[in-house]
């Protein structure tokens, strides 16, 4: 575990800011994407979700009041579908947002 924790405060002291995209199960634990493919899924959608209130929380430029936040907050229950595009995935894995 404080190997764990140390690579873990590795990316607050140094974020990967050169991410394009989020990484998913299948990448960054590929043998339990692969024993527990629903579960990875579960994980990389939550992992999103919570990625996405991120951005409502401290982006003042878009959401600059609490009353934008709670609409913004309210409203992503009822997202659509993530556009396919924007999704990676390893053969025979499901993709997140499925």
């Amino acid at each position: 575990m404080p190997k764990i924790i140390a690579h873990y405060h590795g990316y607050l002291r140094r974020p990967p800011v050169e991410w394009q995209f989020m990484p998913m199960m299948p990448e960054g634990a590929p043998e339990f994407a692969r024993r527990f493919p629903e579960a990875a899924a579960i994980f990389d959608n939550l992992h999103m979700l919570h990625d996405n209130y991120d951005d409502i929380l401290v982006r003042p430029d878009l959401y600059p009041t609490m009353t934008a936040k709670r609409a913004t907050s309210s409203r992503s229950a009822d997202l659509p579908a993530p556009d396919p595009r924007h999704q990676r995935s390893v053969r025979g894995l499901p993709r997140a947002g499925r």
